[in-house]
C-alpha cells in the first residue's frame, strides 16, 4: 500500500477532509491531495 492510499484510508477513518488533516499537519489542503494521489517517483537516470 502506498503512502498516499495509507493517508486517504486514515484520513477517512478519521472522517477529515483534506483542509483539516492539512491545517492539523501544518500544510495546505493542495500539498495533502498532491501527498494522497502522487505518483510513485522514480530515480533519475544518470545519463
Amino acid at each position: 500500500m502506498t503512502l498516499g492510499r495509507r493517508l486517504k484510508t486514515a484520513r477517512e477513518k478519521k472522517g477529515l477532509t483534506q483542509a483539516e488533516l492539512g491545517r492539523l499537519l501544518g500544510v495546505t489542503d493542495a500539498t495533502v491531495a498532491k501527498k494522497i494521489c502522487a505518483a510513485p517517483i522514480l530515480p533519475r537516470s544518470k545519463n
